[in-house]
């Protein structure tokens, strides 16, 4: 994927409400009080260059094919899960893009930005990407349930 690149969210304010709006599109009906606006304004919120949270965007040629971001923690309400942190989120590809690795470009960056930062450790849940993220070296570490059932997973980055 020679003309595939991955940039910061920072660099490209103007896209973060299409990537707010596809991570609504594809979950927002889970959360009773967001809103496609809530969701823009959340995103604009993890937009820092060089420490978590931090989102990037990954481009073919110049069209915006997906996302990924590195939260503190994806499930605040869970005091149980509190010590696993950070996590790797809202990774998402358009439906015409998948299957030629941007998905795994996007882990992949996210991970070494990650290290870069200083982080040894990066946890994630997924409802049906167990078998992606395995091929990448994530290791699950529970069955649970989150708005349904998920995997949550994690990754040492040393």
């Amino acid at each position: 994927m020679s003309n595939l690149r991955i940039e910061l969210a920072a660099d490209h304010l103007d896209l973060v409400p299409t990537v707010a709006g596809w991570h609504w599109d594809h979950g927002g009906g889970e959360d009773p009080e967001g809103s496609r606006e809530t969701w823009t304004q959340g995103l604009l919120t993890r937009t820092n260059r060089d420490r978590v949270p931090a989102t990037f965007f990954a481009f073919e040629g110049s069209q915006l094919v997906g996302s990924a971001t590195l939260v503190d923690h994806d499930m605040p309400d869970r005091a149980d899960l509190k010590h696993f942190r950070p996590w790797l989120a809202g990774v998402y590809v358009t439906p015409a893009a998948r299957g030629r690795g941007v998905g795994s470009e996007l882990v992949s960056h996210a991970e070494s930005r990650a290290r870069s930062f200083g982080i040894a450790r990066l946890y994630l849940y997924t409802r049906e990407a167990v078998v992606f993220y395995e091929r990448l070296g994530w290791q699950t570490l529970a069955r649970d349930d989150f708005v349904g059932p998920i995997t949550i997973m994690a990754k040492g980055l040393a």
